[in-house]
């Protein structure tokens, strides 16, 4: 038993890693990157097997991702970033696959614990909330809450061909407070409806967002090549912009509901000299 839980801890640690597919001056107006509307994305996982009341570690798996805040309101932000970022079916599939092939007796009782967290440019950490997903477009909206961050304003209109652009990410990781990496490049024009952008990048990069000359969103890097990372892939303008307006008001409409609700059965449970 104890080897079978060892070698299941070793087999974890190494297929949870960073994805992908983990001021700059122009006419003379600095920062158009808007760079502290950048949230890093980390998310750790731990697998702890328990038996009899007692939780034993066997690892934590963690990733890293890149999205920025693309609309704020009064109690908190809205980030994008892609969709496999936020999708963690994939990870705990192949965690019970893993239990199945080699201690199928410890299957249920095994815990998964995932910590997914939003860390701003000053290194301030937040828990973030999926909003909405499409994974066939590769988008994801998340709300975090008391996040107050400047939001990148979407471009009115798409990128042309040529159009020089801009991204910031943490690719591999990189990134301390007050500092990420910025990459300058073109857009390509659009493939099999997505947008091909002359960016590198690797994992890590992915959720990262791609902003025109006046700092206006326009797309964001969910994958790259692989045999030549020095273009990347976005949803088209359209699919990104639409699906960032739908989520968001869709989810600002309940939320605040939700808030009233939950202001009205709190004010309930008071005793009445609180009220």
């Amino acid at each position: 038993m104890k080897n079978s839980v060892y070698f299941i801890a070793l087999l974890l640690v190494s297929i949870f890693s960073t994805s992908c597919s983990s001021n700059v001056v122009y006419n003379g107006q600095k920062d158009i990157l808007y760079r502290d509307s950048f949230i890093k994305i980390e998310k750790t996982m731990v697998v702890s097997v328990c038996l009899e009341g007692k939780c034993q570690k066997l690892t934590q798996l963690g990733s890293t991702a890149s999205g920025s805040v693309v609309q704020n309101r009064f109690d908190g932000s809205y980030v994008l970033t892609a969709a496999h970022v936020c999708d963690d079916s994939g990870i705990i599939n192949y965690i019970d696959e893993v239990i199945k092939s080699q201690a199928p007796e410890l299957l249920k009782d095994i815990r998964k614990d995932l910590l997914f967290i939003g860390k701003t440019l000053q290194g301030k950490e937040y828990i973030v909330e999926v909003v909405s997903q499409d994974v066939k477009n590769d988008i994801c909206i998340l709300w975090v809450e008391d996040l107050y961050k400047k939001a990148l304003v979407v471009s009115p209109k798409p990128p042309e061909i040529g159009d020089r652009v801009y991204n910031m990410a943490s690719p591999l990781g990189i990134y301390h407070p007050n500092m990420i990496p910025l990459q300058e490049g073109l857009y390509n024009g659009e493939q099999e409806n997505k947008a091909l952008y002359s960016l590198p990048a690797i994992g890590g990069s992915s959720g990262s967002p791609i902003v025109n000359t006046k700092g206006e969103l326009v797309g964001m890097i969910h994958s790259v090549f692989t045999k030549f990372s020095h273009v990347s892939l976005s949803p088209t303008f359209t699919d990104l912009t639409d699906f960032i307006d739908s989520s968001t008001s869709k989810h600002a409409g309940n939320h605040m509901i939700n808030t009233m609700l939950r202001q009205l059965l709190d004010s309930d449970k008071r005793p009445p000299d609180q009220k």
